[in-house]
């Protein structure tokens, strides 16, 4: 009934904006916020209680700096702000087809290059304040809900993956004779096959 946000939000408030996020996918990211959640102050509760208990692990604390992740993480910002940019600036055609404008070279590159600059500027400063002439360690507990984000993180590409692989297997002749195009469509997905690999 509301296939995206827009026309949930129309539904509600009489509007007529254009807003294409899909319904189903902003209700799963907030699933998995939720998860993310609950899951952390459980294991918050169960440490509280005895149950889990943290183990011994390193913390890099002082290294060189590394000019390469330096470069990768502020092309990272830079590509988000590229596309997101291009979203604000050229939003009438982002909204005609969402998944061919993600998947495009569109974007904008005056929100791209202070972006990137700004990201460098920080990660570099905070490089310099770590900078060591070799890598430094420490030893440091780490607590089973310091892990939250990890976990959620591996069941959401987990799921994503899954869901993905069980819908080839239901597919295989569609697959077999257009394999690129069906294995990268930002379509068919298997509900089930992301909830077994996902909580596998």
């Amino acid at each position: 009934m509301f296939p995206t946000l827009g026309h949930l939000i129309n539904y509600l408030f009489g509007t007529h904006i254009l807003f294409p996020m899909p319904t189903y996918g902003f209700i799963l990211v907030m699933a998995f916020l939720t998860g993310g959640i609950v899951l952390r102050q459980a294991f918050i509760f169960r440490e509280k209680r005895g149950d889990l208990h943290s183990r011994k692990g390193k913390k890099l604390v002082k290294q060189p700096i590394n000019y390469f992740d330096l470069a990768f993480s502020s092309l990272f910002y830079g590509f988000l702000a590229y596309k997101i940019g291009g979203v604000i600036v050229q939003y009438d055609i982002f909204v005609k087809s969402v998944d061919d404008y993600i998947f495009s070279l569109q974007g904008s590159l005056w929100f791209a290059l202070p972006v990137a600059l700004i990201a460098f500027y920080f990660s570099w400063r905070k490089a310099k304040k770590q900078e060591a002439p070799e890598k430094i360690y420490e030893e440091t507990d780490i607590w089973p809900h310091q892990l939250w984000l990890n976990v959620m993180v591996v069941a959401a590409f987990s799921g994503i993956f899954g869901a993905k692989l069980f819908d080839l297997l239901e597919h295989l002749p569609e697959f077999f004779a257009r394999p690129l195009e069906v294995l990268f469509s930002p379509g068919g997905f298997t509900f089930y096959g992301g909830l077994i690999v996902g909580t596998f």
